[in-house]
């Protein structure tokens, strides 16, 4: 019996560790790809998503032969 009771919490402390560790590398991987997330829908839009502020974009300017 004593063993079944070991068995369980030693399994209950690996899932526990595991959900913490896991928990831990999708906030890195996830502060990792917000910028770049970011800076693509600035360039889709030409809107920065931060401030809301319009700037020039390729399909903006004029095109001048020279």
């Amino acid at each position: 019996m004593s063993y079944l009771v070991i068995a369980l919490l030693a399994l209950c402390l690996g899932y526990f560790l595991g959900r913490h560790t896991g928990w831990q590398e999708g906030m890195e991987e996830g502060q990792a790809y917000a910028p770049i997330e970011l800076r693509i829908a600035a360039l889709n839009t030409g809107v920065c998503p931060l401030c809301q502020t319009g700037f020039v974009t390729a399909s903006d300017c004029e095109e001048t032969d020279t």
